[in-house]
């Protein structure tokens, strides 16, 4: 049977963060993906502070500007997971200085917020890009 595994690293703490529900949103939404249908599927998501991310932003992509969560595919093309082995499919990073002003811009709670960048997030490890 085919399962998702999500797992938390906070590195930054993020008041009023519910992870069961982020977790749930995070499995829902690859299952929507068609992801961990037949295979088990895992994906970690990391809560790092704006200097951290900042760091990442320049040295992966080549921009010198903090910004609200980054993607780390693991593929460039979707990837079949060997019998019985899991598929990492990479990792989100989310910058948790930002959450709350995010989250307020966008008239959210910040766990609906987290949830929000998490779907963005797993379309691009799926392979989807902004324009899809």
């Amino acid at each position: 049977m085919a399962s998702i595994q999500i797992e938390f690293q906070q590195i930054y703490h993020i008041p009023s963060l519910d992870l069961a529900t982020v977790r749930n949103c995070a499995k829902s939404y690859l299952k929507e993906q068609k992801l961990g249908q037949s295979h088990h599927i895992e994906c970690e998501i990391r809560f790092v502070d704006s200097n951290t991310i900042h760091q990442l932003n320049a040295r992966y992509r080549g921009k010198n500007a903090s910004t609200d969560v980054l993607s780390f595919p693991l593929w460039d093309k979707p990837q079949k997971a060997l019998r019985d082995a899991p598929l990492h499919i990479g990792s989100i990073v989310i910058n948790g200085e930002t959450i709350q002003n995010g989250a307020r811009a966008n008239h959210r709670s910040v766990t609906s917020h987290i949830c929000a960048l998490v779907k963005h997030s797993i379309r691009h490890l799926a392979g989807k890009h902004h324009r899809e």
